[in-house]
């Protein structure tokens, strides 16, 4: 499976208040970009799974963690999840503030 994890940029943004949860509510105008990562995923018959990156990666990374509830959830309904190959080929700068508009 491939799926394509694209890019935007912040527009407006507008603390509203915290929330009881200790988040923030927040008031977002976002535009999309054409930029995008590329997330590669397969089934590899393993109980673990590899994830590889052809940029640093941290350890707690969102792929890593969507996988832990993925896991959590299917365990909650009494089911296993077998292990899985995912590349992400990124084309998103981490940084924010990284992505460069083009000037008119």
């Amino acid at each position: 499976m491939k799926i394509y994890a694209n890019a935007k940029v912040n527009l407006a943004l507008d603390v509203v208040r915290r929330r009881a949860d200790g988040y923030h509510e927040l008031d977002m105008v976002m535009a999309p970009l054409s930029l995008k990562d590329t997330i590669d995923i397969t089934p590899n018959g393993a109980d673990t799974d590899r994830i590889t990156c052809d940029a640093p990666l941290p350890e707690t990374n969102t792929v890593t963690k969507a996988m832990a509830v993925l896991r959590e959830e299917a365990s909650c309904q009494g089911r296993t999840i077998g292990g899985y190959d995912i590349h992400i080929t990124k084309r998103i700068p981490e940084q924010p503030g990284a992505v460069r508009m083009p000037r008119r």
